[in-house]
């Protein structure tokens, strides 16, 4: 069993990892981590002087389903300063909910203020996303026993035309914090129960649930019993159940299927209005055509106007609610507008059938065009909005497709020589798949034999095919062009890139940039605002009309009536809504399908503008991360000599570093392997200490490798170890008892082809460049100097809270001062104060640098702590998707700002136009619903322009490309 110590320097003080580190419910992201064997799910084994995670390491080694001992990935040091998991008054469950039928942002600010009143509900997590139509919150289950009645009616109560499903109601536990994985199988409804009874008692079942009388879902760890095993076991126990493997309900296509719903239903409410509409535009605008007498015509009007008023039914509704409820959202604007110049009509209209008047002959003409076009209208500009963001929605929900995945796969049986057709959902760690041209990988895994041509273009957003042979990794949808390859599965499909590549984004459409912040407080005073000035407009007009102008008060109200109307029904906060979210959908498929990249955090898009520091990791990130021993030295009867045969050491060496993930764990391995056989009598504990090394008791005596300042402390001063160590760039110790036993001196790698025109690119961009490494210095100078990085931006020997340390002294002084909304916004105009840091790494101790960084980048073989704490994730297999970050950054943020600039100025063109401060020039009360239209379309098609052009990975790799051969 392996257990991972997270501990920062040589006397082991807990490193402070933050709880979004610490609580992550399970792996992202990481192309080429596995849990294959006994080794902890983030593959953060820490050895010598290295600081980095997996690189290329393959999983030839066995994996056992059969041991009891619950595996314990995460051993935490007690500190002072180190939070306690529990703390979150009981906040345990995660509910998220699929939300259509919001007509603008406001909505989702007024349902997120909903959820956070309710008693039980975390407020601190309470997201609502326009765009994506999806919720979510966590909340304690001893106060919200049922989420339905509790959060999704209480929604409903006030907003009774949406239409919500519960997506997911999962427990955020320590279970899945560990990467257990569900699965549903269906069974005779007759033998559920016993069903359920024996399958907890089965070993690594870890919950059972029944879900209806027939369907049963099973939390289990793969690290300690497979699918198969699971249902080979049930089918001996209960022969005639009839059990079959079902599918785990996808909540968004659940969500997608309910936006759907609603997008048919404002459709036919729009074309429904429409057709009561037209006929009274007609005789409205065509009166002296149309020979039809005046009673008739107004009957007819007001027979089509109140239908329309019905069919649009919801929009009263909702609006008296929101009232009752101290709110003004857009459909109080939207009622007032209407119903005002409904009953308006409707009372001239009564007044002449009795053949009186309210003054002269102008008042007896009521207006019924007004109310009818301006509900039609606006009912369009609401379908034109949902039909965009389904559109858009479907693009980003297209990303991690399901179709993308093989659902069938031939399994390799090497006992049998044989191959069997089996469903994908079934695959175990370490199982062996064939893979021939025309066919998909079903999930990421380690090429075993064979070679191949392969279409990864899905994912890293580069063109060409790519040639996987021995020891490469496949990535999950990636087509075979040409050639066989033989590989061992290393990522189930729960947890694969694609899959977690969707998840990423799910979590970044979660989380709101500061524009967004910005962007939802406007809207929330924009309603009030308009609902103000269109009052003041009508009291001006009715005041001047009657005073100035000397006309009538009859005369006066109704021209006041329509200026209030046509102000109330043209101003719409949605466009400031959308300016953000659309960008953001659209910038996240451009970046995984064209830039090679992905970003869990959006706020790391604006950071990303303003770039004015980078720091790398060495090893790795820098280079390609492959070590070899260059010298050993083993001490012998008190004696030290170099590269002598010694058993004993060597089958100690490979008893530690069997599982190990990390280069210079697999380098020494490597070495000790042709040295000596493997053949322990009993296994021991392993304990991983990131970034020092790896321990284990033997014999009741202890035994470290790693470090020499972890493994013998009391040896860094010997003169004759320190003389042997001296010329070692990297270096590997093994100690007894605490007294070194072993030296081991490795030569480096060599520097990525792409890094020295990715440098000079930073470099053109005016941005100074560091390397943070745990390495030795004597091996970090050398790759600076050949990089062209000075000697005083290079720090060798850094543990993570050196790192952090670090990172926190670069970063420069910025005013904290509270600012007002009006400062805000001006704020996301104006420079930065500060330019931003990034950080990029892939160890599992370079998690705390990627969250102390403005911009935390990890790369696509880093490991699952790595991952996890970035805000960027690079997919393809190069560096280079970091320049197509910042370019992209760029490109988004001057769209952002470019949408909130159309939709201030609309609204203020709007207001002016409908208000009458142009002499002569004045929209309509009944072209006022034209509004929501030209507000929305043009956000759009500028959200849409943030891909327009931009060529990512593909374009930065030929100029990497180029630049690389001019230099040689």
């Amino acid at each position: 069993m392996t257990v991972v110590k997270v501990v920062g320097d040589s006397d082991q003080r807990s490193c402070t990892l933050s709880k979004s580190v610490k609580g992550l419910m399970a792996s992202e992201f990481a192309r080429g981590c596995c849990r294959i064997g006994k080794t902890m799910k983030g593959c953060g084994d820490g050895c010598g002087g290295h600081d980095h995670g997996d690189h290329g390491h393959d999983h030839s080694h066995s994996h056992d389903h059969d041991h009891d001992e619950k595996i314990n990935f995460f051993e935490y040091k007690g500190s002072e300063d180190s939070g306690d998991l529990e703390e979150g008054y009981g906040y345990s469950h995660h509910l998220a909910l699929g939300i259509s039928g919001m007509h603008c942002s406001s909505c989702a600010v007024d349902i997120e203020k909903i959820i956070k009143k309710i008693n039980g509900v975390d407020p601190l997590s309470v997201r609502v996303n326009f765009v994506m139509n999806r919720g979510e919150c966590k909340f304690d289950p001893e106060i919200i026993e049922d989420p339905n009645q509790r959060i999704r009616q209480k929604i409903l109560s006030r907003f009774n035309r949406l239409d919500i499903v519960i997506l997911s109601n999962t427990k955020v536990d320590e279970n899945e914090m560990e990467g257990n994985m569900k699965f549903r199988f269906q069974s005779s409804a007759q033998n559920a129960a016993q069903v359920r009874e024996i399958a907890e008692k089965i070993s690594g079942v870890v919950r059972v649930s029944e879900i209806g009388d027939s369907e049963i879902e099973l939390l289990h760890d793969p690290d300690r019993i497979g699918i198969r095993n699971i249902l080979a076991i049930l089918e001996q126990r209960f022969p005639n159940s009839n059990i079959q493997l079902s599918n785990i309900p996808d909540g968004a296509v659940l969500a997608q299927a309910s936006e759907k719903k609603y997008l048919r239903n404002i459709k036919w409410e729009t074309i429904f209005c429409w057709v009561f509409t037209i006929p009274v535009m007609v005789t409205a605008f065509g009166q002296h055509s149309v020979k039809m007498s005046d009673l008739a015509r107004y009957s007819m009007e007001c027979a089509c106007a109140t239908m329309v008023l019905l069919i649009a039914r919801k929009i009263y509704i909702d609006a008296f609610r929101s009232l009752r409820a101290f709110q003004i959202d857009m459909d109080v604007l939207v009622s007032i507008s209407t119903g005002v110049a409904y009953i308006y009509s409707v009372a001239v209209f009564a007044a002449y059938t009795r053949g009186t008047s309210w003054g002269t002959a102008n008042d007896r003409e009521p207006f019924f065009e007004t109310s009818t076009m301006l509900t039609s209208l606006i009912l369009s500009g609401r379908w034109m909005t949902a039909f965009v963001r389904a559109w858009a929605n479907s693009k980003i929900q297209s990303i991690g497709d399901s179709e993308l995945q093989a659902s069938e796969v031939r399994l390799w049986d090497p006992q049998s020589n044989t191959e069997i057709k089996m469903d994908a959902q079934l695959l175990h760690y370490g199982d062996i798949i064939l893979a021939s041209p025309g066919e998909k990988i079903a999930t990421d895994g380690l090429v075993l034999s064979g070679r191949g041509q392969m279409d990864e273009s899905h994912l890293t957003g580069e063109p060409k095919p790519q040639t996987k042979e021995e020891g490469g990794f496949v990535l999950a949808g990636s087509k075979i062009i040409s050639g066989d390859v033989r590989y061992r599965v290393s990522k189930l499909l729960q947890e694969n890139t694609i899959s977690n590549i969707k998840n990423m984004v799910n979590l970044a459409s979660q989380q709101k940039p500061r524009a967004q912040v910005i962007a939802d407080k406007i809207a929330a005073v924009l309603t009030p605002v308009i609902l103000g000035i269109a009052l003041a407009i009508f009291l001006g007009w009715l005041l001047a009309g009657t005073l100035a102008q000397k006309h009538t008060w009859g005369d006066s109200l109704i021209n006041a009536i329509t200026y209030g109307v046509a102000t109330l029904a043209i101003s719409c906060p949605c466009a400031i809504g959308l300016a953000v979210p659309m960008v953001l959908v659209f910038a996240s498929r451009s970046a995984i399908n064209v830039g090679g990249f992905v970003f869990r955090n959006p706020a790391a898009i604006e950071k990303g503008l303003n770039v004015g520091k980078v720091c790398f990791d060495k090893t790795g990130t820098l280079t390609t991360g492959k070590l070899a021993v260059e010298f050993s030295w083993i001490k012998t009867d008190g004696v030290w000599r170099k590269d002598p045969q010694s058993s004993e050491v060597y089958s100690i060496i490979r008893m530690l570093c069997h599982t190990s993930s990390h280069p210079m764990g697999k380098a020494i391995l490597l070495y000790a392997e042709t040295l000596s056989v493997y053949q322990p009598n009993a296994e021991p504990e392993i304990i991983t200490v990131v970034s020092q090394g790896m321990e284990c008791t033997i014999d009741g005596s202890l035994y470290r490798g790693g470090r020499l300042s972890y493994t013998s402390p009391d040896a860094t001063n010997d003169p004759e170890v320190v003389q042997i160590l001296s010329s070692a760039q990297s270096v590997f110790t093994l100690s007894k008892d605490g007294q070194p036993i072993a030296l081991f001196g490795l030569k480096d790698d060599t520097i990525r082809p792409e890094v020295p025109a990715i440098l000079n690119n930073l470099r053109a961009r005016g941005i100074q460049l560091y390397i943070f490494s745990g390495d030795r210095t004597e091996a970090v100078l050398p790759v600076a100097q050949q990089l062209g990085i000075p000697t005083e931006n290079v720090f060798g020997n850094c543990c993570p809270e050196d790192k952090r340390g670090r990172l926190e002294n670069l970063k420069e002084k910025e005013s904290t001062a509270a600012k007002t909304l009006w400062g805000n916004i001006a704020s996301f105009f104006r420079k930065p104060q500060r330019k931003s840091i990034v950080f990029v790494g892939d160890g599992s101790n370079d998690a705390v640098a990627l969250m102390a960084a403005d911009i935390g980048v990890s790369l696509s073989h880093s490991t699952d702590m790595a991952s996890n704490s970035a805000d960027v994730a690079i997919i393809s297999d190069s560096i280079v998707a970091l320049i197509s970050f910042l370019d992209l950054a760029k490109r988004v943020v001057w769209c952002i700002r470019m949408n909130f600039v159309w939709a201030i100025v609309w609204n203020l063109i709007a207001i002016l136009g409908t208000s009458g401060a142009w002499k002569n020039v004045r929209i309509p009360p009944q072209y006022a619903g034209l509004g929501e239209i030209g507000s929305v379309l043009p956000v759009f098609i500028i959200s849409l322009a943030v891909g327009l052009g931009y060529k990512g990975a593909a374009m930065d790799k030929k100029v990497a490309r180029a630049k690389v051969g001019k230099a040689q």
